[in-house]
């Protein structure tokens, strides 16, 4: 399902579509989103205290991304085959190829990792094995956290005591043989380090030659801190290669909270950095040179305040990053929302890392946490929210968000204007989904972002926009002219020409020529502009086509009506169509539907109206010929 949210490019809001994904299954504290994953079309979602099997023995749902129609489904629901009570199946995720990992952090008080399988011709997902450690015990916390990359897998146990005797943590290296798809151990990772170490693993990720591992706490060198620990392959050996400290950072910061690793590049957050406000959050960023790693960059969001906690949740694909803020608000005039939590997406570009875009659900509650876990692969991002509450308090949702490749501007429909009629006779056009920092180039000449035109004839105009990235796009909008003067030079009062449906014979729409200061009447009880069998945006010839009068429905019901109407239509042929709603000043307020109708089929769209003032409003339905308008009353 298609939901429209706020989406923050370099803290300009512009309208975007997003899904919103819900298990078909929710229930009250389920904590839906507590962890996910993304690869290509395949989303994974943990819902650690699902009770599908025991109390708290947890689920993942997989939900794959139909392009065609552009909505993901969800597609399987995960479970462990020997579930048990309170084993939070699902505490960690991770994809694969045709493989998903699924960590149940409490099984057998040890801990447990299950892997699902589906094969190229296969529909089903099957468990297919469940990996322990060798060496393991009870409060390992062992698939506390997983990451895949190639044919390795990596699993943390923060809980792990086998060196010190007390829970220093460790890190478990499975790689897989093609030949037979199966899993073994191939190392056991900890840190080499001076010091006391605690919850080695707390955070981890994994690239095809690295590993970066988090340590809750490390006081090597006598100075008490958190850290972070890059380990490098070779042949299947492993060795400890960097021990990252963030510039500045202490250890309420929570250095390492989250980590990302690809390539050249990581990426460590420290969630409670006070560096732009009490808890505000920040993300530090690393590269390797080919002999070293070191910092070169310290990230924060530009509309950073306290208790925002970004970097509580970061991941890292080629030169994209998506960093979580979980506890980020949503301040109004009246009210403020808390801990609603976003997502910020940042790019590497001329060897610096820059905010992109913030992504904040235009549906959010307080206390939905949205960003608390995120995933990324190339442009498609996925973001927990574990506290949204759609089935019950902390049911838990996630959020997809799709990046178009490069710049792209979208101009919207054709528009129309009426000469004869002042107050209908100009139009603005307006360009809004573009980042901070685009100059803009209409073919008029102007160069601001809206333009007012009053064309005299049929005309296109085109905006060519250029970022801040260098990328160019372009797009144009036709505005037709239609002249509705009637009435002849003799009149002596100026005369408009109108179309309204009959009110003896319902469905047939009679023209009429009125006088302009009778206009308004007109509009109010539900006229349009122009003669009944003439279609704007199409030549007088191809547009003199007629309208149906005997198949045609297309009313609100009720009206006048409070807070919610329904408007049915129908039309005797199958075409392509938008319902849009407008105030009285012409501005678009909600669009509820756009696509194909099938002739002779009553559609019915519901508006929510309980935030709008009450008045009159225009619910107009645009076909590829033909253009109904009518007027409904909002009351209270």
């Amino acid at each position: 399902m298609a939901f429209f949210y706020f989406l923050l490019a370099i803290g300009q809001l512009n309208a975007q579509t997003l899904d919103k994904l819900i298990s078909s299954d929710g229930a009250l504290s389920d904590e839906f989103g507590n962890n996910v994953a993304i690869s290509g079309n395949i989303a994974v979602v943990g819902a650690l205290r699902n009770d599908a099997v025991e109390v708290n023995s947890g689920a993942a749902y997989i939900f794959i991304y139909d392009a065609d129609a552009e909505v993901w489904v969800e597609e399987a629901k995960l479970t462990a085959s020997d579930a048990g009570l309170y084993d939070e199946f699902g505490t960690s995720v991770a994809i694969q190829g045709n493989q998903i990992a699924v960590g149940a952090r409490n099984h057998g008080g040890t801990g447990a990792v299950y892997i699902f399988d589906k094969g190229e011709n296969d529909s089903t997902w099957s468990q297919i094995s469940k990996l322990t450690a060798s060496d393991a015990d009870t409060g390992d916390y062992f698939g506390g956290n997983i990451a895949m990359a190639a044919n390795r897998m990596m699993i943390g146990a923060k809980g792990d005591n086998a060196i010190y005797g007390y829970d220093q943590g460790a890190a478990y290296i499975f790689v897989k043989d093609d030949s037979t798809q199966t899993w073994s151990e191939e190392a056991k990772l900890v840190p080499s380090a001076s010091g006391i170490i605690f919850e080695f693993a707390s955070a981890l990720d994994l690239s095809e030659t690295h590993a970066i591992i988090s340590c809750s706490y490390d006081n090597t060198n006598g100075i008490s801190n958190s850290s972070v620990y890059i380990f490098a392959v070779d042949s299947g050996n492993w060795t400890q290669q960097a021990r990252l400290v963030g510039a500045n950072s202490k250890l309420g910061d929570v250095f390492g909270s989250s980590v990302a690793i690809d390539g050249n590049h990581a990426l460590v957050g420290a969630y409670l950095d006070d560096s732009e406000g009490q808890d505000a959050g920040a993300v530090f960023a690393f590269a390797f040179n080919d002999t070293s790693w070191s910092e070169v960059g310290r990230l924060s969001a530009e509309d950073s305040t306290a208790k925002t906690f970004f970097g509580k949740s970061v991941a890292l694909s080629g030169s994209n990053a998506i960093i979580g803020a979980s506890g980020a608000d949503i301040v109004g005039v009246n009210k403020t929302l808390t801990d609603v939590g976003a997502a910020y997406l940042f790019k590497y570009v001329d060897s610096l890392w820059s905010q992109s875009q913030k992504i904040q659900a235009e549906d959010a509650t307080a206390f939905d946490q949205m960003g608390a876990s995120v995933a990324i692969d190339s442009t498609m991002s996925i973001m927990g929210a574990s506290g949204v509450d759609d089935n019950g308090s902390n049911s838990g949702a996630a959020y997809t968000y799709i990046e178009s490749e490069g710049l792209q501007i979208d101009l919207g429909d054709d528009q129309v204007v009426y000469l004869g009629y002042d107050p209908t006779s100009c139009t603005s056009l307006e360009i809004t989904n573009v980042p901070v920092g685009s100059t803009f180039l209409w073919s008029t000449g102007e160069t601001s972002s809206s333009i007012t035109v009053c064309p005299t004839e049929t005309s296109v105009y085109s905006l060519t926009v250029t970022d801040s990235l260098g990328n160019v796009a372009t797009d144009e909008v036709k505005v037709c002219v239609v002249d509705i003067n009637c009435g002849g030079a003799l009149s002596r009062t100026p005369k408009v020409s109108m179309c309204i449906e009959s009110f003896i014979q319902p469905g047939t729409y009679i023209s009429l020529c009125v006088p302009i200061y009778q206009v308004p009447t007109y509009l109010g009880i539900g006229a349009s502009f122009g003669d009944c069998d003439l279609v704007p945006c199409l030549d007088l010839e191809q547009g003199r086509r007629g309208r149906n009068t005997t198949e045609v429905i297309f009313n609100a019901a009720p009206n006048p009506f409070v807070d919610q109407v329904t408007i049915l239509f129908q039309l005797g042929e199958s075409t392509q169509a938008t319902l849009d709603i407008y105030d009285l000043t012409g501005r678009k307020l909600a669009r509820l539907h756009d696509g194909p109708i099938d002739g002779g089929r009553i559609y019915e769209k519901t508006w929510e109206a309980g935030h709008m003032i009450p008045g009159v409003y225009i619910y107009r339905l645009r076909t590829e010929r033909q253009v109904f308008t009518r007027k409904m009353v909002l009351s209270r």
